[in-house]
């Protein structure tokens, strides 16, 4: 019987220990909460993220809490507090890093918008093209497309080289009129 008071005694002492411990870090905890809110704020953190600093250095505390003597607590928490705002700074830049190079991905992979608008300001201008009247177009086309000389459009068109020039004048001048028209407009604004 003797033997079974002993283990009991003993058992009592372990919890009464560990019980005394535990307040003894909650004291410690509690007196030293101001300061670390403090430090934590000198390191630019918002209150919610000072928050989850605190509760990790308290988990810390609970688990690694018997193998700190009382003496060195203090400093104890308020190094680990330090060590739990440099690892959320460098959550913070690996996240920030890691969403730059999806928007980085995102953009590389997007279809390029200069061939767009190009695409976009070619078929105004073919449409545009239509509305001039059909020997101007010609000219423009032979011009343009065929690469012929004023002489080669005014031969196969049967006019004077001057009229050839002054339509072709004309009518590039009528085009750009309308895309100036268009790109100054402000209901097509965007």
């Amino acid at each position: 019987m003797g033997n079974l008071t002993t283990s009991n005694s003993a058992e009592s002492n372990k919890t009464e220990l560990a019980s005394e411990q535990e307040s003894c870090w909650e004291e410690t905890l509690a007196l030293t909460l101001p300061g670390l809110r403090a430090f934590l704020r000198s390191r630019k953190l918002q209150e919610s993220d000072i928050d989850d600093c605190l509760q990790s250095v308290a988990m810390k505390a609970i688990v690694s809490g018997e193998q700190i003597p009382p003496i060195a607590r203090r400093a104890w928490l308020f190094r680990v507090a330090s060590n739990e705002a440099a690892k959320f700074w460098r959550t913070q830049a690996t996240s920030r890093v890691s969403n730059n190079e999806e928007v980085d991905r995102g953009m590389a992979t997007d279809v390029p918008i200069e061939p767009l608008i190009q695409q976009e300001t070619l078929a105004e201008l073919k449409a545009k093209l239509l509305t001039l009247p059909k020997t101007t177009q010609t000219i423009i086309q032979m011009k343009l497309h065929q690469d012929m000389t004023f002489q080669q459009i005014a031969d196969h068109l049967d006019i004077p080289i001057g009229t050839a020039l002054t339509r072709m004048r004309r009518g590039l001048a009528r085009l750009r009129e309308h895309m100036n028209v268009e790109n100054n407009d402000p209901s097509k604004s965007t």
